[in-house]
């Protein structure tokens, strides 16, 4: 017998990746999802189930109120078989990068038209398994989905375990779907249809996903509002907000060389959904601080005229960050635990690190703000008549 302790748990850096129970297998944990009105569904490769080849693992989407049901049944007992889970909204432990899996209207119509296969488990219908797959092809896979590339001249990675091409070719045959079986002809296809992600997303797959040539191809193409990088929100917490803090955190953002656009707070009703979304899901107090901060409270917009660059410590310390001058967070942070009691300090106020971040913020925290902002900075990006 080997023993050994765990001193410190790392988290995996697939945040959606569970196990399957061993002693109820794959059919019985279907039948209890089914039993608990869990709403899932195995998104591709269903065909053969319950047998699961030894290198595969099943792929989940579940509605985000099935979410803490679904991973209370697979975390009861221990199992080996590897299990991917995705919520609609992309909720802590089942988020794609940082991102939800598909924007959030795909994941609820995928959701919605599931048919029960073979008695066992809830799949996608025909014509929504095409779309998914090949949506899973073109912005998860990329060039590693071995797709032809069209005119992009992106070059294949290795050799695809599923002929992408082969099988997408033969269901939009049988579904009568005019697309070209390509990156490039399913990426166009895709937008046309309402089923890609939206140019914020996109911008989001882009920086989560660094070394996929093909999504930064399509980064390169959003509108230059988009990848603005002077664009960062912070978030004030709630214990920042009712204790007092609100206008020196806001003046101090704003000495910084920040251009305040719009200052709001966080509807009540919104901001548990917000919470759950955002900072992956994790508000609680955290590394140094003594006390939580709570949830967050208001948002405050904020645009950089002038970005400025990371030097090359800054660079290894924060590799996702843009623009030096959101270093002011943590000036904010120490300025607030210096003026409340001794063993009281909590974390003031969060911010994105860069552009594609701040979307997220702006859409999740207050989405009635996103038209002010997109139409402010594309004001900001068209030439002067």
């Amino acid at each position: 017998m080997f023993a050994s302790q765990v001193l410190r748990q790392k988290l995996c850096y697939r945040k959606a990746l569970h196990f399957i129970p061993h002693r109820p297998g794959l059919a019985g944990l279907f039948r209890q999802f089914d039993q608990q009105d869990v709403q899932y569904a195995v998104l591709r490769w269903f065909e053969g189930l319950p047998e699961i080849g030894p290198s595969e693992d099943v792929d989940l989407l579940v509605a985000d109120d099935s979410l803490a049901t679904a991973l209370r049944i697979l975390h009861a007992l221990p199992g080996i078989q590897p299990c991917d889970v995705y919520s609609e909204t992309g909720l802590a432990q089942s988020d794609y990068c940082g991102t939800p899996y598909y924007p959030a209207t795909v994941g609820r119509k995928i959701l919605d038209g599931a048919v029960r296969h073979n008695d066992l488990c809830m799949v996608p219908n025909r014509w929504d398994y095409f779309h998914s797959l090949a949506y899973h092809a073109v912005y998860h896979k990329g060039p590693r989905s071995d797709l032809p590339a069209g005119k992009t001249g992106v070059r294949r990675k290795g050799k695809s375990a599923h002929d992408y091409a082969e099988i997408l070719s033969h269901m939009a045959a049988d579904l009568k779907i005019d697309a070209e079986i390509s990156l490039e002809g399913l990426h166009a296809y895709l937008q046309e249809s309402g089923w890609g992600p939206g140019p914020e997303m996109l911008a989001r797959l882009a920086r989560a996903c660094r070394r996929n040539p093909w999504l930064q191809i399509l980064a390169g193409r959003l509108e230059p509002h988009i990848q603005d990088q002077g664009l960062a929100v912070f978030v004030l917490r709630e214990e920042a907000v009712k204790r007092g803090f609100q206008d020196q955190i806001i003046g101090m953002i704003e000495q910084s060389g920040f251009e305040i656009l719009v200052t709001k707070k966080i509807s009540p009703q919104n901001v548990q959904f917000a919470a759950a979304r955002t900072r992956g899901g994790n508000w609680d107090c955290g590394g140094p601080f003594d006390c939580s901060g709570g949830p967050p409270w208001v948002s405050v917009v904020v645009y950089d005229h002038d970005p400025q660059p990371l030097n090359r410590r800054q660079r290894r310390r924060f590799p996702g960050r843009t623009n030096a001058r959101i270093f002011v967070k943590e000036s904010i942070r120490e300025s607030i635990i210096a003026q409340v009691p001794a063993r009281q300090g909590f974390n003031a106020l969060h911010s994105s690190d860069h552009a594609a971040e701040a979307w997220h913020l702006i859409e999740v925290l207050s989405p009635e703000l996103l038209i002010e902002v997109r139409s402010r900075l594309r004001r900001m990006h068209s030439p002067v008549a």
